[in-house]
């Protein structure tokens, strides 16, 4: 056979041999589980006071994303529009913290935070995660009531002080760790981080987006770096703000360790070095800028030592509820926990 023949039917299997490889890389892997659905979120104007200029929607994804297709749960979403649709960039989600925190709550409450540019040029998404809030929740009792009830004699609004409060408060937490498996165990199952990234990238296809766009805080900053490790693809910009240590929510992949989050942060170290800062700052400018003042920072700390020795055997009566000590400290924590305050924060 010629030399040219032979070289033309090289081409002609080569070209025959790409054609195949292009067509069979296009074509679906028969072995290939099918993928999850993309939602349809069909948005309506909110009728909440609270969300006033916001829309609505609920988005069906997995229940578990090991069976795309099988059982679903919902996802409650909001959206804000963009005030200047002309030069619209994007859609932007927002994740606010927790875990657990409720995404159509806070999203509304926080927008006044956001720029006038991002509020101007995208859309504003956030939702509640699965397991809370308007989202598929995790309900450990059938009513208020009943959660009331179960808690009853255990302090709720502060901490156990002394082994006897630490023993009923330890027994009664066990419990309702129990009762919850028992009642969400399957739900509980599915709940992880993982699956919330999932989630938003589902989120993300429905709004029609190709790349993400996403702020997280605190927790929501792991969310992030989860999804930005499962869908490194994806991403076209991201804000973490206050980021943790990821592995610290994971507990280093150790579960014989039983120490909270909060603790595995540091948050009781840092609170405290914000708690004797904010007495050192209060000492220094006076009465006049922060009624706690005794006049020095040595003097406002030693009144403030007496404060909590005095409510350790008597309760204050400050409207309601009456402050106690486990109650005065948890409502310092939650003052400490992210901020310095300034002087003049607790001059009432």
């Amino acid at each position: 056979m010629p030399k040219a023949d032979v070289a033309g039917r090289i081409r002609l299997i080569l070209v025959a041999f790409v054609a195949a490889v292009v067509f069979c890389a296009a074509c679906p892997d028969a072995h290939a589980q099918a993928g999850p659905p993309v939602p349809d979120l069909r948005w309506t104007p909110s009728t909440s006071a609270s969300q006033a200029g916001f829309q609505c929607a609920y988005a069906k994804v997995p229940f578990d994303y090991a069976d795309p297709t099988g059982l679903s749960i919902t996802l409650s979403v909001v959206r804000h529009e963009p005030g200047d649709p002309a030069h619209r960039i994007g859609t932007l989600f927002m994740n606010p913290g927790g875990p657990g925190g409720p995404g159509t709550v806070d999203l509304p409450a926080w927008l006044s935070l956001f720029s006038p540019t991002m509020v101007a040029r995208f859309d504003l998404v956030s939702w509640d995660p699965r397991g809370i809030g308007d989202s598929t929740a995790v309900q450990c009792f059938a009513t208020e009531a009943d959660e009331t009830a179960f808690f009853a004699g255990v302090p709720q609004d502060g901490f156990p002080v002394g082994a006897a409060e630490k023993e009923k408060w330890i027994g009664r937490f066990r419990a309702y760790g129990r009762k919850c498996l028992q009642r969400n165990g399957a739900l509980l199952s599915h709940t992880s981080t993982a699956d919330t990234a999932r989630d938003m990238d589902l989120l993300r296809r429905a709004v029609g987006a190709r790349m993400l766009n996403y702020i997280g805080t605190s927790y929501g900053t792991f969310l992030g770096a989860v999804y930005a490790n499962l869908f490194p693809q994806t991403v076209r910009a991201m804000i973490l703000d206050g980021n943790l240590t990821p592995s610290l929510y994971t507990n280093n992949g150790n579960p014989d360790v039983e120490l909270s989050s909060a603790l595995r942060f540091g948050s009781d170290q840092g609170i405290s070095e914000s708690l004797s800062a904010f007495l050192d700052l209060c000492g220094q400018v006076g009465p006049a800028k922060c009624a706690f003042s005794a006049g020095s920072a040595q003097q406002t700390r030693a009144k403030f030592d007496d404060l909590l020795q005095q409510l350790k055997t008597k309760p204050v009566v400050i409207g309601n509820p009456t402050v106690t000590y486990a109650i005065l400290l948890k409502a310092l924590e939650g003052k400490f926990f992210t901020t310095l305050p300034e002087p003049g924060d607790f001059g009432g």
